[in-house]
């Protein structure tokens, strides 16, 4: 193929249009100042919610998310690199870049992901009692049911375990003022896991069933049956609660999990029947085994 002067016109004329066409999210000045404020602080948690803000900026001019592979390199790139100064450095640069089109849109996309992964690495390293002071400056500064959650979370991590009794229980009042059934659902689920291990953890098994009891009725009463979760129903209190002796409520626990479809709860996987399935889970209880419990995370 011989390449003509019109042939290569009209490749740069292509290559122009594609950054002609290239969206104009808002000027970005002022929230890459309050990441590099976040990251000076150490408060990751803030910087990685900061930059997922401008990944929504550039999704709502019509820039695409990576996905599959692209995402997946992306993500590991940052995770493994903890100069995240240098990382916004970079995705700052690069959006100046392309904002005189001189770099692709979808490359920003990239360095913003990037620098996010990096501040989800960074702030799962720093200690609990910093990760619960952080969320609790963030929850009084702006109360809302996000940060509350956080807040949850973060005393639990602590060990601040009548905070998160007193936040868990604020949350409970307040979660069906603010999510649909459905979601509220799976977030009580955590939330009774969560209340049932500190009271097992008290030496409270009768509290520890009735939680577990509770988290399976977040599910029953609030989703329809043979809805797909979100997320799988957590699996940490029934493991304890069986090993403690407790068969027969952990038992009614698996069969209402076995009600909804989740992930990791298949029936069957490539490799043959799913250990991890709620049906296959009650099969080995019957048959006096331990199951092989999955989902053993609080959140």
């Amino acid at each position: 193929m011989t390449l003509t002067s019109t042939s290569v016109a009209v490749g740069m004329l292509i290559v122009a249009a594609c950054f002609a066409a290239a969206p104009t999210p808002r000027d970005p000045s002022a929230v890459f100042a309050a990441i590099e404020r976040s990251v000076a602080a150490q408060d990751y948690y803030n910087a990685n919610d900061l930059l997922g803000s401008l990944m929504n900026d550039l999704l709502a001019v019509g820039v695409s998310a990576l996905t599959g592979q692209a995402h997946g390199r992306a993500v590991d790139l940052g995770r493994k690199n903890s100069d995240l100064v240098g990382l916004v450095r970079q995705a700052r640069l690069t959006w100046s870049q392309a904002a005189r089109n001189e770099q692709p849109w979808a490359q920003v996309m990239v360095r913003l992901l990037v620098a996010f992964s990096s501040a989800v690495a960074l702030d799962s390293q720093l200690p609990p009692t910093v990760r619960y002071e952080q969320a609790r400056t963030r929850y009084e500064a702006a109360p809302s049911s996000i940060p509350l959650h956080q807040l949850t979370l973060r005393a639990f991590e602590a060990g601040e375990y009548a905070a998160t009794l007193k936040y868990v229980k604020q949350e409970r009042a307040e979660i069906f003022q603010v999510y649909p059934p459905e979601v509220a659902g799976s977030i009580l689920n955590g939330l009774e896991t969560m209340t049932g291990i500190l009271k097992l953890d008290a030496g409270d098994v009768a509290g520890a069933v009735q939680a577990l009891t509770d988290s399976a009725s977040a599910l029953q009463i609030n989703i329809a049956p043979g809805s797909r979760l979100l997320e799988a129903p957590r699996m940490l209190l029934a493991k304890r609660l069986f090993q403690a002796g407790q068969s027969a409520p952990v038992l009614t626990y698996l069969e209402v999990c076995a009600q909804f479809k989740y992930p990791g709860g298949e029936e069957y996987t490539d490799e043959g029947r799913n250990p991890h399935a709620p049906s296959q889970m009650i099969s080995a209880i019957r048959a006096g085994v331990e199951p092989q419990f999955s989902g053993l995370d609080i959140y």
